[in-house]
């Protein structure tokens, strides 16, 4: 689908770590890219050499493309998503632990990096939209009980 219009586009390339070649190499890698007809520019970042130059030349590139064409999508009502979802958990309570059983849970708990803010952030706000908190409320949950969902355990904090 694309081919036909990235044939018809003139294309660059950057030549990355030009420090760590040898002349003989660099003038070969050029006449390769610049035998095809392509744009070739050599850079080393660390160095600061040739980036200028391949900034300004994207830039130019950019600002002759066509403004992209505005497309609204159809909003998907609430309802719809959850009635495709299979949301269902159960919370027992042994000896002052809440446990959380939802196997589409497991794939949350196992994908999210708890060390990283915005993470964590959207677990709990996993566990807020699918009703899991208001359901340890229901169940008593207090602030510095554990919860646990599997392998994860955490304390409670409303």
């Amino acid at each position: 689908m694309y081919e036909k219009e990235l044939a018809e586009r003139p294309m660059m390339v950057a030549g990355s770590k030009i420090d760590l070649a040898t002349d003989e190499q660099l003038s070969e890698f050029r006449q390769f890219i610049e035998g095809r007809g392509l744009e070739y520019f050599e850079i080393s970042a660390p160095l600061e050499y040739g980036t200028k130059e391949l900034i300004g030349a994207v830039a130019a590139k950019l600002s002759t493309l066509p403004k992209p064409e505005l497309v609204t999508p159809e909003p998907i009502p609430v309802s719809a998503i959850e009635s495709r979802r299979d949301r269902a958990f159960t919370i027992t309570e042994r000896d002052g632990v809440f446990m959380i059983d939802a196997e589409w849970l497991a794939k949350i708990v196992n994908r999210t990096d708890f060390d990283d803010f915005e993470s964590a952030k959207h677990f709990e706000d996993v566990l807020e939209r699918t009703g899991i908190i208001d359901e340890l409320k229901k169940r008593g949950v207090k602030e510095g009980d554990t919860v646990s969902i599997y392998e994860l355990e955490f304390t409670y904090v409303p």
